[in-house]
């Protein structure tokens, strides 16, 4: 099994050897080398040919920002990692070409699963997604992924819980599909086998992450959305519902 190739970009030295050090002991993964600023970055991403970088927006030089606005499309998956949870920085990340964005302090363990979910995901989405789906993702990816980042920021949503990933697919598929009566049994069954899981496990972590964000999200924006504490079924269906306002 080849392992995962990441490349650490953050001029923070002493982070760049924690992370260095918790994904050199994983079984499936690899440093292939550490930038420490913007133009070192882009030189070593030729080099290198990493499968996933993790990216800080705060750099000398040359910020993250800089860094995705020079990637061709040929680029290796990226995670954002960023003091800042302001809407303007996500939104150009992610208008950039982010993968997915995380707002300091992280967890490191957490940021070693959701390496592997978002190279799980890139494998298997050839498989798994149909043909409208491609579509929509040629067509409207921009959109979805800014607005949906925007709307779980504002809830709160965390996201360094699995539920927050599944949460976000499922929209997704609602909202390519056009579908607002679609059985969550349906939805369940497809994230199962897109992250080779099984149905229960997806239901149970999509509701763990609206618990958590009901009981620790941002409280002034969640009562905009619902009037009380939602369903799996209703939570997706109101978020698909601002989408199309």
């Amino acid at each position: 099994m080849e392992k995962i190739k990441v490349l650490i970009i953050d001029d923070n030295k002493e982070a760049c050897e924690i992370l260095k050090e918790i994904i050199s002991r994983q079984e499936d993964m690899e440093v292939v080398g550490i930038a420490n600023n913007g133009k070192e970055a882009i030189q070593m991403i030729i080099e290198v040919e990493p499968d996933i970088m993790l990216l800080d927006i705060i750099m000398p030089h040359l910020d993250g920002l800089g860094v995705l606005g020079k990637l061709n499309k040929s680029r290796p998956k990226i995670m954002v990692i960023s003091s800042s949870g302001q809407d303007n920085v996500t939104r150009e990340a992610i208008r950039l070409g982010a993968d997915y964005f995380l707002i300091k302090p992280i967890d490191i363990n957490e940021t070693v699963n959701r390496i592997r979910q978002i190279m799980k995901s890139s494998e298997c989405s050839l498989n798994v997604e149909d043909s409208s789906m491609h579509r929509y993702r040629n067509n409207q990816n921009e959109f979805f992924e800014i607005e949906i980042k925007k709307i779980f920021f504002e809830l709160g949503i965390p996201s360094h819980l699995k539920g927050f990933l599944y949460l976000k697919e499922s929209i997704e598929m609602i909202f390519i599909r056009k579908e607002l009566d679609i059985e969550m049994k349906t939805i369940y069954a497809y994230l199962a086998k897109k992250h080779s899981s099984n149905a229960d496990r997806i239901r149970k972590d999509i509701r763990h992450a609206i618990e958590s964000t009901w009981l620790r999200g941002n409280k002034d924006n969640i009562i905009k959305y619902f009037s009380e504490k939602p369903t799996n079924k209703e939570f997706i269906s109101i978020i698909v519902q601002k989408l199309y306002l």
